[in-house]
């Protein structure tokens, strides 16, 4: 160790910045993560000898990945079967009613003939859930979590000149999880053909050592790996490119001597002037490229995005990013894409980081495990801050099947995964070691908990750690101030529902730094009046920022005549989505985002109309639901009936019109929470808020639409991928003058013509309704979204939606 620690620090003292003149080499061909998603051979269900070399796999199904097999249309089709749905799963509402089980995959490799000397690795972005990898018919290894990344070196399973057959088995377990996880090959999966002696796959680390206007200080530390019998003395050098991809940074050669079968770290600093520094507003991305020389020539390299920024965090000046206070207006959100289930295609994953942010959120919790890699490279595109989340347990179960059964003997590699692979994301400003553990405050959870903090800080020491932490209903007696064993291990304290609890907290313990890691819509005031007042509370996640599948129905409200009716915690079929969510399961907007959007000042004035409730009840609200309201006027059917009408806004008054005719004036005061309430006997027309101020007469208006006449397609802005392959397409009912009619539940049917396969359509309903991939769905709140994905450049690509009800529309891709 002594030997080595004095290595680094003579190849600090040798490193040497030189200018940026180009240094002239021959092109390398990189075989580095090359996508191996294309053409496997897939199977549900029990395969026997399926692992073996020569297994016949000719009438299994070719499938692409990313790959959900548990959104697919079952087979069988009954009042058991609906679609992928499946009401016999035990414990089914955890998951939406979608099967895990057992599936094969299989696909064949042959190595050309420059890539028979490399080393071949596998690599995987995650697998839900168990997964066992065989080469030729010889088990290679397994691994236990579905959310982490994980790799295989082939090298010494492969035959030259035939066909490698790739096998693998996965098992997702009925009650395994307390939502849905998807099931099968979800993630992206890539290949790598390196030199025998190489840069280790997650082996770089980036970090900005110093920063200041006019400098930034790049460290920057290497694994290599020596896989041949032979010592080596192999030259390191390293090239920094900025945003425009122009070259701004170029060391020096450096001599690095690795002994045979051995690994050996290098530590290089440089200069990056005038730097760009990475924020939410301009989230520039530097990439450096790292190449190793032996004998001169090139023999592998490395290339690796990242960000210049700072992070500090602190109880008197909260969360500063590159020195600016900047508070966290957070989404907690599972992994799925809504209609496409767990299928971690790159397009969708940065569709959900456009949508929350276009909403008004900078920060994402990833609850409760780490998301895929094409996730947080669009965080780190867009600009969106991240809680990177390892586990929702440890040792003791919540799930019968879930991952605590392999939590011992895997925890080490799955945390070490994580943090290895996201440690360079500038998006990425905390690690989250669990979420509402249950043996958090108890000897052995503080033992672990120590143990992971070591083990991350050994890792990367930029970084806070941090645990969503939750009161003691799961012990019963128990009480919150036992907690504080829990927060004395943590760098920054998430507090789950406990926003009561911060300035208590604070008197006790001055130097907590707080932050809301879970919250319900319902309490966005009370939340948010806390970060705005209190220093060390740096921000709120709510639960959720988006709606996902599973947890069925836990944002509810039903309607009830007796008083004190005990009320379930998620609800039966056919509920499958959560609810829960600011953003519904296809991307559009729910109230309570509306409500966020003037507490967090992007807007002043908003309407929501409560549908009639029914005479002779009231509305009971489960504990994340908000309150049965929409943007319409549309109430045919109810003429002269009274209705709730809730006015959100920043305005000292308010006053609202029905036709031109004044219904009521009020003001709104600190104990309204932002929020005046009308009741209003409706008839159709033009619903009318005037916000009065010394300044100016704000409006907002809801009108009646008229019926029903056509449909309208809308295809959604491409995203920055320039390979972009997925398509998303709005559907929605209108009338004759353009108007979105809110009510309409028209069946459309969708035909393709051209180079385009159906992903999913369907629509943003609670509601199993069949299919998730069926050409064929009802418009729900008058829209739905349609899926695709390119198989062809052809230029005669067009989507026709038809409905016996309205007229059709069509759009040329």
């Amino acid at each position: 160790m002594k030997n080595h620690q004095l290595h680094i620090i003579v190849i600090l003292i040798l490193v040497s910045i030189v200018g940026c003149s180009k240094q002239e080499h021959l092109p390398f061909d990189n075989q580095r993560n090359i996508s191996f998603n294309a053409e496997w051979k897939f199977f549900e269900g029990h395969a026997e000898n399926a692992e073996d070399f020569d297994f016949d796999d000719s009438d299994w199904e070719t499938v692409h990945l990313p790959h959900d097999y548990s959104t697919v249309d079952v087979r069988q089709q009954d009042s058991i079967h609906v679609g992928p749905f499946v009401k016999s799963i035990k414990d089914g509402k955890d998951v939406g009613y979608l099967r895990g089980g057992i599936a094969w995959y299989r696909k064949e490799l042959t190595l050309s003939d420059k890539e028979k000397n490399k080393r071949v690795i596998l690599h995987f972005d995650g697998v839900q859930s168990e997964t066992t990898l065989w080469v030729n018919g010889t088990k290679v290894g397994e691994h236990h979590y579905g959310y982490t990344a994980f790799y295989f070196d082939l090298t010494s399973y492969l035959k030259e000149n035939v066909p490698n057959s790739i096998a693998i088995k996965v098992v997702t377990p009925e009650q395994s999880s307390r939502w849905f996880t998807g099931a099968g090959l979800y993630r992206n999966v890539g290949i790598s053909f390196v030199h025998p002696i190489h840069f280790k796959t997650w082996g770089a680390q980036i970090v900005t050592s110093h920063l200041s206007k006019d400098e930034a200080t790049i460290t920057i530390d290497s694994e290599i790996k020596n896989t041949t019998n032979q010592e080596a003395n192999i030259e390191v050098a390293i090239e920094i490119f900025n945003d425009q991809k122009e070259l701004a940074q170029r060391t020096n050669d450096t001599l690095i001597h690795i002994p045979a079968l051995k690994e050996d770290k290098l530590r290089l600093k440089t200069q990056v002037s005038q730097p760009h520094l990475w924020n939410l507003d301009a989230p520039l991305l530097y990439t450096a490229k790292l190449i190793l020389k032996n004998k001169g020539k090139i023999i592998d390299e490395y290339h690796q995005e990242f960000g210049i920024r700072s992070l500090d965090f602190s109880a008197k000046k909260g969360f500063l990013l590159n020195g600016k206070e900047t508070l966290l207006k957070g989404a907690c959100i599972h992994h799925d894409n809504g209609l496409l289930g767990a299928a971690a295609y790159p397009e969708a994953e940065e569709r959900r980081v456009r949508l929350l942010k276009e909403n008004g959120f900078n920060a994402i919790r990833t609850a409760h495990n780490p998301p895929s890699k094409a996730f947080l490279e669009a965080c780190d595109r867009l600009g969106m801050l991240v809680i990177d989340e390892a586990f929702d347990m440890w040792i003791e179960p919540k799930k019968l099947n879930g991952y605590s059964r392999h939590f011992e003997k895997s925890w080490k590699k799955d945390l070490g995964h994580m943090v290895l692979r996201d440690r360079n994301h500038p998006s990425v400003i905390m690690w989250s070691i669990g979420n509402e553990i249950k043996e958090r405050a108890d000897s052995t959870g503080l033992a672990i908990a120590r143990e992971m903090i070591s083990h991350i800080k050994e890792l990367d020491s930029t970084r806070p750690i941090t645990q969503g932490v939750n009161t003691f209903w799961d012990h019963p007696g128990r009480e919150w101030p036992e907690t504080a064993s829990t927060f004395e291990l943590l760098d920054v304290a998430g507090y789950n529902y406990k926003f009561d609890r911060y300035e208590e907290d604070h008197n006790d313990f001055p130097e907590r730094i707080m932050y809301g890691s879970e919250s319900m819509p319902n309490q966005a005031y009370e939340n948010w009046q806390l970060v705005e007042k209190l220093p060390y509370v740096i921000g709120d996640f709510v639960w959720t920022g988006m709606d996902y599948l599973g947890e069925s129905g836990i944002a509810h409200s039903t309607y009830q005549t007796e008083k004190d009716v005990e009320d379930s915690f998620t609800m039966p079929w056919p509920w499958y989505i959560s609810w829960c969510g600011d953003i519904d399961i296809i991307g559009n907007k729910k109230p309570q985002s509306y409500y966020r959007d003037v507490l967090w000042k992007r807007s002043d004035l908003e309407i929501l109309v409560h549908e009639p409730i029914p005479k002779g009840t009231y509305e009971l609200l489960h504990y994340w639901a908000w309150p049965k309201e929409s943007k319409s006027w549309n109430w045919q059917g109810y003429e002269n009936r009274i209705l709730q009408v809730s006015v959100y806004s920043n305005c000292p008054e308010i006053r609202l019109e029905l036709n031109g005719k004044v219904i009521d004036q009020k003001k709104i005061t600190n104990k309204d929470k932002l929020t005046a309430q009308f009741f209003v006997p409706y008839q159709p027309g033009e619903l009318k808020a005037v916000c009065i101020s010394e300044n100016s007469e704000l409006t907002q208006i809801i009108n009646t639409s008229g019926e029903a006449e056509t449909l309208k397609l809308i295809q959604e802005n491409k995203t920055a991928d320039e390979n972009d392959k997925l398509i998303y397409l709005q559907v929605s009912a209108i009338d004759k003058n353009n108007n979105l009619v809110p009510n309409s539940a028209a069946k459309v049917m969708v035909s393709l013509e051209g180079g385009l396969e159906m992903l999913a359509a369907g629509n943003a309903s609670p509601l199993i309704e069949g299919s998730l991939k069926d050409q064929s769905f009802n418009l729900y709140e008058g829209k739905g979204l349609i899926i695709l994905r390119k198989t062809s450049d052809s230029e005669n690509t067009t989507v026709t939606v038809t409905s016996d009800q309205l007229k059709a529309a069509q759009i040329k891709i």
